[in-house]
């Protein structure tokens, strides 16, 4: 009669790869700080979509997004007083909101004339007339917010918008190498 049991290299060998498996596991495993990430991100959108909407509503002295990223902190005020934010009309607090209490890491701002501050018009759009992108990174990840130059629009991405494009492929090789349009084979 035989006896089956495990040997030692076989325990070691399932012990190896249980390790190998919490240590590449446990680090993605996280999901708390991707969250709090989409949530600041989320936050931040929908306050740059209160500034617009109060922009449309208020155009003789519009709702404008200021930048601080030494200190993560933004606010919305009003186009007169650009320093001072306006009474959020919700908590009855000054519409500041620093990102370390939203659980983000580091805040980048990309302004088409290198400004800290997103002003809409009359009509929505952006004042800067180019598009703007925001960044918000935490620890291990990031997320973009582009701003469309007409439409004002908000839009969440976390892919690079600002990155290279991918090169284009190659024209066709000399000599032909063309597509077929179907010409019959005619000559002249």
């Amino acid at each position: 009669m035989t006896r089956r049991a495990f040997t030692l290299i076989d325990l070691s060998i399932s012990l190896a790869i249980v390790a190998i498996a919490v240590v590449v596991v446990i680090p993605t495993a996280s999901p708390a700080e991707r969250i709090q990430l989409i949530g600041s991100t989320n936050t931040l959108v929908a306050d740059i979509e209160f500034a617009q909407s109060e922009a449309l509503a208020n155009p003789s002295d519009p709702a404008i997004v200021r930048f601080d990223v030494v200190a993560n902190t933004y606010w919305v005020a009003r186009a007169s007083t650009p320093d001072t934010p306006i009474i959020h009309p919700i908590n009855n607090e000054p519409y500041l909101r620093t990102l370390n209490d939203l659980s983000a890491a580091a805040l980048s701002i990309d302004l088409p004339s290198g400004g800290d501050t997103i002003a809409f018009d009359n009509f929505g759009a952006l004042i800067a007339g180019e598009d703007t992108v925001a960044r918000i990174s935490s620890t291990t990840d990031e997320l973009w917010i582009v701003i469309g130059a007409d439409t004002g629009f908000a839009s969440i991405t976390a892919d690079d918008p600002v990155a290279a494009p991918p090169p284009e492929p190659d024209p066709a090789p000399e000599g032909g190498g063309g597509v077929d349009l179907g010409g019959g084979g005619l000559s002249k």
